[in-house]
C-alpha cells in the first residue's frame, strides 16, 4: 500500500487572534484523506474538517468545538480493527496542562461514525495533571500521562499507562492499565 504523506502547522498570530491552522494530506490505499482546521488560541474555538475522497465521490465531515476543542497534536488514518474500513484518529489538546482527547472516526464508504473514548475513572485522575500522550501498539490504543504529586506542585510521582481496545461492538473497552512509579533519588 502507497503513502503519501503531507503535514503542515501554520502558527499565525496578529495584534488580536493567536491561531493554529492545519493540514494533512494522505493517500491510504484508494482513499485520499485530507484533514484541515484551525484552532483558535484566542477564542478558544477549533473546527476540523475530514474529507474523503474515493473515485468521483467526496465525502466530508466537519467537527466542531462542541465535539473536539483544543489544538491538534497528532493525526493518523488506518485500519486500526482490520476490519477494512478505513479510520480517523485526530490528537487534540486543551488547556494549560495539555490534556488530551482523541477523535476516533470510522468511514464506512458512505458516511461516518464517531466513536468516544471512555473517560478517566477517579482512581487513575488523582494526580492527573494532562499532558497526554497517544500511541498505537499492539492494535491497541495506548494513552500515557504523568502522575504529580497532590501535595507538592511540580513533584512527578509516576506515569500511568491506559490501554484501549476496539471490540467488536464498536465501541472502545479498557483492556488494561498500568502505574509505572517514578524513582526518586534521595540524598
Amino acid at each position: 500500500m502507497k503513502k503519501v504523506i503531507i503535514f503542515f502547522y501554520l502558527l499565525v498570530a496578529s495584534s488580536t487572534i493567536f491561531a493554529q491552522i492545519y493540514y494533512h494530506y494522505e493517500k491510504f490505499g484508494h482513499y485520499t484523506v485530507i484533514i484541515s482546521g484551525e484552532y483558535s488560541y484566542t477564542l478558544r474555538s477549533s473546527e476540523l474538517n475530514i474529507t474523503i475522497i474515493t473515485g468521483n465521490k467526496t465525502f466530508t465531515k466537519t467537527i466542531d468545538a462542541n465535539d473536539a476543542i483544543g489544538y491538534v497534536k497528532k493525526m493518523k488514518v488506518t485500519d486500526f480493527d482490520q476490519d477494512g474500513l478505513l479510520e480517523v484518529l485526530v490528537v487534540t489538546s486543551s488547556g494549560n496542562g495539555g490534556y488530551g482527547d482523541i477523535s476516533f472516526l470510522e468511514f464506512n464508504g458512505q458516511s461516518f461514525k464517531s466513536y468516544s473514548l471512555p473517560g478517566l475513572v477517579t482512581y487513575y485522575v488523582n494526580g492527573y495533571r494532562g499532558r497526554d500522550t497517544f500511541s498505537i501498539k499492539n492494535n491497541r490504543l495506548v494513552r500515557s500521562f504523568p502522575l504529580y504529586n497532590g501535595k507538592v506542585f511540580n513533584v512527578q510521582t509516576g506515569t500511568f499507562y491506559v490501554y484501549y481496545t476496539f471490540t467488536c461492538n464498536n465501541e472502545w473497552a479498557i483492556s488494561g492499565i498500568k502505574h509505572v512509579e517514578q524513582e526518586n533519588d534521595t540524598y
